[in-house]
């Protein structure tokens, strides 16, 4: 049985068109200095917002996490045209539904989840083999990297997405947890309706704990073991999956 991938997805807070992903760029000399307006900064900063900030490489009136913007305000992502720009914060902490709000600073919205910005997968939480440090993309249809906008994997559990068990981390209700075959990392992202047999096109047409078939394009029940299951074995995905120490089968007649 075959898993249906989701496509790595830029998804858009409602604030124009904004893929809302906030990434890392390195410090500078002089940064939160004030300059005038056209000051000048030290170390190759620039003057943004009044502020002196490293220079985006997405562009923009701002840096991440709020360089140059207000009090109470964060730098998000805009769109590919206009690069960084201010909004303002709704406090969301890690983990939470961020559809139509705005993340505390030091985390962005991607997959409708608010997640740590990262330069690499030490800036991430958890144990060393479950840090994912993940590039993000501006949701065109070229798949056009966000540079330097860095987030960190939502280390979900498949099969219990909202109770997870050991060390991964819950998503919100009605969420979903998708996984790699490629890095073994995990994402909450928002799920649908589908139930065992309905129809999907990936994986955010099934309900929490399902996932969608490439070999029948149908939703199908995830397990541990065979009590996950009524009666049907838990077989293994080839490759196998194991997020963290927590394996994930899927129920079919053996």
């Amino acid at each position: 049985m075959k898993l249906r991938p989701l496509a790595l997805l830029a998804l858009v807070l409602g604030l124009g068109t904004c893929a809302n992903i906030l990434g890392i760029e390195e410090a500078v000399e002089g940064q939160g200095a004030s300059c005038g307006a056209g000051g000048t900064c030290a170390g190759g900063a620039s003057c943004l917002g009044g502020q002196c900030c490293p220079t985006p490489a997405a562009g923009g009136v701002c840096n991440i996490a709020a360089c140059g913007c207000g009090t109470g305000q964060v730098c998000y992502p805009n769109d590919i045209a206009s690069g960084l720009a201010c909004y303002t914060s709704a406090n969301l902490g890690a983990g939470q539904d961020c559809r139509g709000s705005v993340c505390s600073t030091g985390l962005g919205c991607f997959g409708s989840v608010c997640r740590p910005y990262c330069r690499t997968a030490d800036d991430c939480p958890g144990p060393p083999a479950m840090r994912h440090c993940q590039a993000t993309y501006w949701g065109d249809a070229a798949g056009t990297m966000i540079a330097g906008v860095n987030v960190c994997a939502r280390m979900c559990d498949p099969l219990r997405p909202q109770s997870p068990r050991g060390s991964l981390l819950s998503c919100p209700a009605g969420f979903i947890c998708d996984w790699s075959d490629t890095d073994g990392s995990s994402n909450c992202v928002p799920g649908g309706s589908g139930g065992e047999g309905a129809a999907c096109t990936d994986q955010t047409s099934c309900l929490p704990s399902y996932y969608c078939s490439t070999t029948s394009n149908s939703c199908h029940k995830l397990c541990a073991d065979s009590s996950d299951c009524g009666g049907l074995a838990c077989l293994d995905f080839s490759p196998a999956v194991i997020i963290g120490n927590a394996r994930v089968g899927y129920c079919a007649r053996p």
